[in-house]
């Protein structure tokens, strides 16, 4: 269902997502090299934007786990299910830990987020995001 939503944005490779804060303007990142890159060698977020990172299907890949190695400042981690549920968030992971945190089984994609940002949206455990639904496959 994500992935769907992926075939949709791949053009623009961004997504307005509303929040509490106002809108996050997520980097839509959908492939290995990209996800394997990630945030790593950036020196920054700017305020209100982040990646949505769309996680391989288990087995495919390392899905299991997310490293913040190559990342030079502390994240917040949301992690997103295929109806746009806000799983988990981990708030103000530091940089070059691996691995950093393991990624929840319904987990279809994971947004980064400069530290503090989440709790600034609004972002909490059970929230929903409808622009995020149906941004992975359901296949995981």
């Amino acid at each position: 269902m994500i992935r769907r939503l992926v075939a949709r944005l791949r053009r623009r490779r961004r997504i307005r997502v509303p929040c509490d804060s106002g809108v996050l303007e997520l980097t839509v990142i959908d492939d290995a090299a990209g996800l394997r890159r990630g945030l790593s060698g950036r020196r920054a977020l700017r305020p209100g934007t982040g990646l949505l990172l769309v996680l391989p299907p288990r087995g495919e890949g390392d899905g299991g786990a997310i490293a913040t190695v190559g990342i030079r400042f502390a994240i917040d981690v949301v992690f997103i299910d295929d109806r746009g549920r806000v799983l988990e968030v981990v708030e103000r992971l530091p940089p070059e830990l691996s691995p950093a945190h393991d990624v929840p089984c319904a987990a279809e994609a994971a947004v980064d987020l400069r530290a503090g940002e989440a709790r600034l949206a609004g972002l909490v455990e059970g929230c929903r995001l409808p622009a995020l639904a149906h941004v992975g496959g359901g296949d995981r």
